[in-house]
């Protein structure tokens, strides 16, 4: 396994053009999912072996399968104006952590979506990029100081979404997708389950004031490689290791919020083996 430059990542060096890259690269594996004209949430497009689908939260996948339109949701890829229809019959979920708001801070709140239509697979192969889930992974996150990393948190934050029409009168749902740090505060361990808490900035610096719609979303730790066997010399391409999905936001202070996330263990040990269980089960 190659080397990881610590300090140009790790200890807060990463530069505007980096932050940017890392910013984009998020973004390559996400989208957002709506149900009829409403925004539900957030999701990362992932692949386990020839298995692809959309990893988020399960209180965002409940809610959207309550959503007014019961025969499909709606998977917004980019910024053009589109609706990339997907039936709820070709998809099944994997509940790997079922939500309940009797323990909706503490988790679990974690769910994979299988897509099983191969035509809307491929559109969305064209367009996007699906991460692949590797229990190696796990080593990763092992051998880098994520305590002093960067949390790069993707998502669509509902208030910054705005609701217009066409000259037809037809409702249009305009997104932002956002993309922004926070700093480690704890990771802990429950059960077959990881959780994570960051600090991120908020209503200031182009952050949203609530993270509300961010639901399910991942969250990544940019990493360099490195060229030889020391790590002395840098590839000149940034990785993305993704470290968390986020389902819930804790009101503590003025112009932070606290977002609690499913760590690495849950996403590269818990989904993992729900949904290679569940295909051989």
């Amino acid at each position: 396994m190659p080397k990881f430059e610590y300090d140009f990542v790790g200890q807060k060096t990463l530069t505007d053009a980096g932050y940017a890259e890392a910013c984009q690269a998020a973004d390559d594996y996400s989208v957002s999912l709506i149900n009829g004209n409403k925004l539900i949430g957030s999701a990362t497009l992932v692949s386990i072996g020839k298995v692809h689908g959309l990893l988020t939260a399960d209180h965002v996948w409940q809610t959207l399968r309550k959503g007014d339109d019961k025969d499909l949701f709606c998977i917004v890829l980019g910024s053009q104006l589109q609706r990339f229809e997907y039936p709820f019959q070709q998809c099944m979920p994997f509940i790997v952590g079922e939500y309940s708001p009797e323990h909706a801070e503490e988790g679990p709140d974690l769910t994979f979506i299988r897509l099983d239509d191969p035509l809307k697979l491929g559109t969305i192969k064209s367009r996007k990029l699906f991460y692949p889930l590797d229990s190696e992974n796990l080593k990763v996150f092992s051998q880098i100081p994520f305590g002093r990393c960067p949390w790069v948190v993707w998502g669509a934050p509902g208030e910054q979404s705005r609701r217009s029409s066409t000259d037809a009168g037809e409702p249009i749902l305009r997104l932002r997708h956002f993309a922004g740090a926070g700093d480690f505060i704890e990771k802990v361990e429950r059960n077959e389950f990881d959780y994570v808490k960051i600090k991120i900035t908020s209503g200031t610096h182009d952050f949203p004031g609530s993270y509300g719609g961010v639901s399910g979303g991942g969250v990544w730790i940019p990493i360099r490689f490195s060229e030889d066997p020391e790590g002395r010399t840098l590839k000149p391409s940034l990785h993305l290791l993704l470290a968390g999905v986020a389902y819930l936001q804790i009101e503590e202070e003025a112009n932070f919020k606290t977002l609690a996330l499913h760590g690495p263990k849950s996403i590269y040990q818990a989904v993992i083996n729900s949904v290679l269980g569940q295909q051989t089960g």
